[in-house]
């Protein structure tokens, strides 16, 4: 069995409602269990981000700056995106 700690948290009111709600659906047998998988998993991902950043970021940076002409801006990038999803949409209309 994993060993235990006992800790005292204070949520906002509509955090407290949503884990009421959880509860009583039975998507979890307690308040510990959603805290726990919830914490679980987002402290996860900060530790799959962080892994990310210090092991592909360095390369990526080392990347850009050997051909920065290469490199398109962000706005470009999303505006072409945003023009692609307006156009599927508009032939879906």
């Amino acid at each position: 069995m994993v060993a235990m700690r006992k800790i005292t948290v204070e949520v906002p009111e509509d955090v407290a409602r949503r884990i009421e709600r959880r509860l009583a659906a039975g998507e979890y047998e307690s308040e510990s269990a959603i805290v726990t998988v919830s914490l679980t998993a987002q402290m996860d991902a900060d530790d799959r981000l962080a892994d990310w950043t210090r092991s592909r970021l360095p390369d990526a940076l080392a990347e850009w700056r050997s051909a920065p002409d290469d490199v398109r801006p962000a706005s470009e990038v999303f505006d072409g995106a945003l023009a692609r999803y307006e156009a599927r949409k508009a032939r879906e209309i």
